[in-house]
């Protein structure tokens, strides 16, 4: 009730186009109709727009809180149509199909690990991004680090672990008579 009693308020009580839809949300807006515009675009299936900001026509980026907001909202989209926009979305060439691959494999890093790293790679190399989204690119990449150290660290402990089974195998065999 209180969404859409700020919706009514903001003017925003039918669907919108796309791009006054990505317009608005790079202007301040509470939080609550920027969930709004946000779940209406995700429901929508489309992405973010970064990529328009190379048209000197465009708009500013949308606050990095907004993209924050888009990611949790991906995020709670089901695994199998999360994965399934991920393997649409993660050959793409533009800017803005790679910036949503990298926010929907940044839901499940663990299961994504390679595709989050090439993202974010191509995400940050293809333009120059404000202080705030560099910000946000080192927070996923000091995560990504981590996932790697983890992955090591598993991958030794089970060659130690197999190293350990065969000894206390060989053990076993020369033990019988």
């Amino acid at each position: 009730m209180v969404m859409s009693a700020c919706a009514l308020l903001d003017g925003w009580s039918q669907p919108l186009d796309q791009s006054n839809l990505q317009k608005r949300l790079t202007y301040s807006q509470s939080d609550v109709v920027a969930t709004g515009l946000i779940k209406q675009l995700v429901d929508n299936q489309e992405s973010l727009l970064i990529g328009e900001q190379a048209d000197p026509d465009g708009w500013p980026l949308p606050p990095v809180s907004v993209v924050i907001m888009y990611e949790k909202q991906l995020c709670g989209l089901e695994k199998p149509v999360r994965q399934d926009l991920m393997n649409r979305l993660k050959t793409s060439e533009t800017l803005p199909d790679r910036f949503q691959t990298l926010l929907l494999a940044s839901c499940a890093p663990d299961f994504t690990p390679a595709v989050l790293a090439r993202s974010l790679k191509q995400v940050r190399g293809a333009r120059e991004w404000p202080i705030s989204y560099e910000a946000y690119y080192d927070l996923l990449d000091r995560h990504q680090q981590a996932l790697v150290r983890l992955e090591n660290l598993y991958g030794n402990l089970k060659e130690q672990m197999d190293t350990t089974i065969e000894k206390l195998t060989e053990i076993e065999v020369e033990s019988q008579p």
